[in-house]
């Protein structure tokens, strides 16, 4: 029995002194892996965050519909997103016809150039007759001066004659007379013709207002206006169908009394967006925030109009904007960043804050001072998800944190004076 006794001590001491062993060799290594070699550390650098609100926003303009006066195409005479005065020609819209009228148009005044082409030709054949004649002319003319000082009317008369007989000749080469002219003016006349019926299946669109011109048309211009905004709900923009962008060139299909343009009447729009309440109750009527139009990758300065009671659980507000209005001219719907406030200052990961204490916006945070850890106290002045950005308590504290200072990334339980290993 006592045999037995002797065995089992024997290995409860075995068992004891291989447990001490592998402690003695494990927590150091444990205590390195934690606050040695693998102690991640990074330097504190100026950086910025913003606190915002990502949503999908809907564009509310002051329209001017403009309405095809038939079928057919228009021509654009303005570009998208382009201001215009008052009064200003838009576009011309041409019957649905046109294309053969304009094509009889451009065939006759082919026809013209090449009669023309064909009397200059003529012309340079005879040219050097028409020189002849000319001169001949110009002597006669100094005989008739030369028998009048001398009153010789018979010799004068004698030479009018002439002088009406090389006119004629000249005339006739140059083509001032005869079919070359005749076949000329007739060309013109057919096409003056023509140019009379475009004038009738043409009409110039005019707009009444000044302001930004615009060839999409949604079917919401009558709809999303300023004055109706108190009227919209959250259904009615969850609703609204995703733009749809297309490109002309030359011209646009239009039918009789359907509108193919309009004219943004004001400089400024509204952005309205519906947000559920905690993101609504950061908003109120009178905040001046930036908007970010990440379509167009455009940041504006808004005012908020308009915030709404509570309706099926979200919230209405309205967004003044005074800029990007004509780089979205084609657009209803577009993705936003309402930017609520931004924050500029030391930058630095939520990771690398410990103590941390939202409600009055404080936290520490380890700062490596010659291989030693050093607490510091330090104010929070904004966060995201990922980044903070944090200020000192107190500027004039010695124990205050600066540029390019190295700062523990994952501070954990390390203690003021700790070593740290570099």
């Amino acid at each position: 029995m006592e045999e037995k006794n002797e065995g089992k001590m024997t290995k409860i001491k075995a068992g004891s002194f291989l447990i001490i062993i592998f402690l003695l060799l494990y927590i150091p290594s444990v205590i390195n892996w934690a606050y040695g070699d693998s102690i991640v550390t990074d330097i504190v650098r100026i950086g910025e965050l913003e606190d915002s609100i990502n949503t999908e926003a809907f564009i509310v303009r002051n329209e001017e519909v403009l309405e095809s006066p038939f079928e057919g195409n228009c021509i654009p005479e303005i570009g998208e997103g382009e201001k215009v005065p008052a009064f200003s020609n838009i576009a011309t819209v041409l019957k649905k016809d046109s294309d053969d009228i304009l094509e009889a148009l451009k065939s006759k005044e082919l026809e013209i150039i090449k009669a023309q082409r064909g009397k200059s030709k003529n012309l340079d054949i005879f040219s050097e007759d028409i020189a002849k004649l000319e001169n001949e002319i110009e002597e006669k003319v100094k005989l008739v001066v030369y028998e009048g000082n001398r009153n010789n009317l018979l010799k004068i008369r004698q030479l009018k004659e002439d002088i009406d007989g090389l006119i004629q000749k000249k005339a006739t080469i140059a083509g001032d007379t005869g079919s070359a002219d005749t076949y000329i003016k007739s060309l013109k006349q057919q096409k003056e013709n023509i140019q009379m019926q475009i004038r009738m299946n043409t009409r110039k669109i005019v707009s009444k207002n000044s302001g930004i011109i615009s060839y999409v048309i949604d079917g919401y211009e009558n709809m999303l206006r300023p004055d109706s905004i108190k009227d919209i709900k959250p259904e009615f923009l969850g609703n609204i169908k995703e733009n749809k962008f297309f490109e002309f060139t030359g011209s646009i299909s239009v039918e009789s009394g359907k509108p193919f343009a309009k004219v943004i009447k004001d400089l400024d729009c509204y952005l309205v967006v519906a947000l559920g309440k905690s993101k609504a109750d950061r908003l109120k009527t009178g905040d001046t925030i930036d908007v970010r139009l990440n379509e167009v990758s455009k940041t504006v300065n808004g005012l908020v109009t308009y915030k709404s009671t509570e309706i099926q659980n979200r919230y209405i507000f309205a967004i003044r904007i005074d800029k990007g209005v004509s780089e979205t001219s084609r657009l209803r719907k577009i993705n936003t960043d309402i930017i609520l406030r931004h924050y500029k200052g030391y930058r630095v990961p939520v990771s690398s804050l410990r103590d941390v204490d939202m409600k009055n916006m404080k936290a520490k945070i380890v700062i490596n001072k010659s291989n030693y850890a050093s607490v510091r106290d330090v104010t929070i002045k904004g966060t995201d998800e990922e980044f903070a950005i944090i200020a000192n308590v107190d500027e004039k504290d010695k124990n205050s944190i600066g540029l390019y200072d190295i700062y523990v990334v994952r501070p954990g339980n390390i203690q003021e004076g700790q070593m740290i290993n570099k």
